[in-house]
Parts: structure tokens; C-alpha cells; sequence
């Protein structure tokens, strides 16, 4: 292109006229190419190079952020905490370390529900797009395939395609009502300035298409947790019979 500053595109239904822009000889990069203001018969319009470096510039600033309700946390790290009480007694009372392996597996399974409802599941947000999290459900949404996300006592996220996916941690609740559903509103906000900002982008070809509640167990964890708790009992009932 050289030095070229603007550029004419004839058509059968009318001429487009091209201004480049570059930096000014002060400004980092001066050789490179700034921003196309593209002048079309039917309009004009701003091209993807400044646009797609502020957007760049505000998601950079944004991150990635992994929203999780604080009053399904609240349960699961008091359980934790307490649960300790309990394996101290059956530690009492066992004759073997078989009775505080099924007796700490027990309680770990309750530890694992608590761990995929109140850390497990969350909602993710980026400049891609957003992520739910429900247990063993799965879902990805790319922005381009979101049309709104709303907060009617309940976090939802509606597609183009008609279909609503909801989160379990931000779902409707007395506690919710009476509040005004606080986190909701926040989330809702947070996930909205993503939406907005995706939407100054023109949309591409080969857009992924959205993944809608797929079956993914978090085995690691739930490993983590079980072996954790149930090893670390078992291991005290083991003791004891020495």
C-alpha cells in the first residue's frame, strides 16, 4: 500500500472511498496502520483495526472473571469446619479402621454435594464469551449467540436461538426477594459490559456454536475432597489400632 492515504473502489452500485490512518511521528508504532475509515454508498463505518485494539485494551483491563454466590459458600466452608467434630467421635468409638473408612465416607459425600453446589459451580465471564457451571452441567456461550442477559429472580442467559440457561448458584430464593437480589444484579452487570463491547466486533465466520449442558464431572475434585477427608480418618483409625 506504501504511503497511500485513501483509496476509491468502484461498483456497479456506487463508488468506496478508503482513508487510512497512521500514527503521527510522536506516537509508538508511526509506521504502522492505525485505524480504515471505510466510506460506503450506503454508509460509513469504522474497519476492525483501532476498534479491535480498544476492545483489546478494555477486556485486557476487564480479565476474566469467575463469579460464585458467597450464601452457597457460607453452608459448605461451616460444614468443612464442623465436620471435623463428627470424625473425631466415630474416631472414639470405631474398633477398626474399616468402621472410620465407611463411617468419613459418608460425611465426604456430603462434603462433595456442598463443594458442587457452593465452589464447583460458578459463572465465568470473558471477552469469548460466558460459562455455567451447574454441577455436573457444563455450558459455553459465545457472545455472538447471546441475545440479553436479564435478572427476573434468577440469572439467565437467553440465546438467539430462543433457549435460556440458568445458574443454579444465582437462581431465585427468599433470601433473594428480600434482599433484592444483590449478587444477581452485580453478576448481571458484570456480564452485560462483556456483551455490549462484543457486540461493536462484526461477527466472522467459523464461530464456534455454543455448548449447552454437557455432562463433565469434575473427577479431580471429587477425588480430592473424598480422598482427603476419608484418608486422612482412616489413617487416625489405622493409628489407633497400633
Amino acid at each position: 500500500m506504501g504511503n497511500r492515504e485513501t483509496e476509491v473502489r468502484h461498483a456497479a452500485n456506487g463508488d468506496t472511498v478508503r482513508t487510512y490512518t497512521t500514527p503521527t511521528a510522536s506516537q509508538p508504532q508511526s509506521h504502522a496502520l492505525a485505524q480504515i475509515d471505510q466510506t460506503r454508498p450506503d454508509g460509513t463505518r469504522l474497519e476492525q483495526y483501532e476498534l479491535r485494539r480498544r476492545l483489546s485494551l478494555l477486556h485486557g483491563q476487564m480479565g476474566k472473571m469467575v463469579v460464585r454466590r458467597p450464601l452457597f459458600q457460607i453452608p459448605m466452608w461451616l460444614f468443612s469446619a464442623f465436620s471435623f467434630f463428627p470424625g473425631i467421635l466415630m474416631l472414639a468409638e470405631a474398633s477398626s479402621p474399616w468402621q472410620m473408612f465407611f463411617g468419613s465416607g459418608i460425611l465426604a459425600c456430603v462434603l462433595v454435594f456442598l463443594w458442587l453446589i457452593g465452589w464447583h459451580s460458578r459463572v465465568r465471564v470473558d471477552e469469548q464469551g460466558v460459562t455455567i457451571v451447574n454441577g455436573f452441567s457444563y455450558s459455553r456461550i459465545p457472545w455472538c449467540h447471546v441475545e440479553s442477559v436479564e435478572q427476573n429472580g434468577c440469572f439467565m442467559v437467553r440465546l438467539s436461538s430462543g433457549e435460556e440457561i440458568g445458574s443454579v448458584q444465582y437462581g431465585g430464593s427468599l433470601i433473594g426477594e428480600l434482599t433484592g437480589y444483590l449478587t444477581h444484579r452485580r453478576l448481571v452487570r458484570i456480564a452485560k459490559k462483556y456483551l455490549e463491547s462484543s457486540r461493536l466486533l462484526p461477527r466472522s465466520e467459523g464461530e464456534p456454536d455454543p455448548l449447552l449442558g454437557k455432562l463433565r464431572i469434575p473427577v479431580i475434585g471429587i477425588s480430592v475432597v473424598i480422598g482427603s477427608y476419608t484418608g486422612f480418618f482412616t489413617f487416625l483409625g489405622f493409628l489407633k489400632t497400633l
